[in-house]
């Protein structure tokens, strides 16, 4: 079909604020995120941001708002209604940063959910692959540059 919404959950040894910073840091998104192929921000507020990106070797447009809310561990994103995908009829959806951390082991459960409706203009076999294949492809870069980041950062307090 047209429509879906999806769901993605990893648990990734690092604390939140860290992950959030790095799932907020969109600039970088082209050299973590394989299908990014560029991240061209145009508007910057306290808590949101506009952001168009290419995606995939296609280098699909896509114009975007971020809504960082940073107390309650979340980043909401939507298409940008003043500029619209011709191939998107809507896409929302949200990152949560869940601590499940015990046993003294930091750990962070990152949920991710989306949702979208496509125009007619793609093709219902684009949809469908593309459903199948864009959440998981969306969150591959998530654990190891998380869990990453996080060691480079305990062996530099360590060091």
């Amino acid at each position: 079909g047209r429509v879906g919404t999806g769901m993605v959950v990893l648990d990734v040894e690092a604390d939140i604020p860290l992950v959030f910073a790095v799932l907020a840091d969109i600039d970088r998104y082209p050299e973590r995120i394989s299908t990014v192929r560029e991240a061209i921000t145009y508007q910057t507020g306290e808590r949101l941001r506009k952001t168009q990106f290419q995606l995939s070797k296609f280098r699909l447009c896509v114009n975007t708002e971020l809504r960082c809310r940073q107390e309650a561990r979340m980043l909401e994103f939507s298409i940008d209604p003043q500029r619209p995908a011709p191939f998107l009829q809507d896409a929302t959806g949200f990152w949560f940063l869940e601590d499940v951390s015990a046993g003294g082991q930091v750990r962070t459960r990152v949920w991710l959910v989306a949702g979208i409706a496509c125009s007619r203009l793609l093709p219902t076999a684009i949809v469908d692959y593309a459903a199948s294949k864009a959440l998981p492809r969306a969150t591959t870069w998530v654990k190891p540059t998380m869990e990453g980041l996080y060691r480079e950062l305990q062996e530099e307090a360590g060091a």
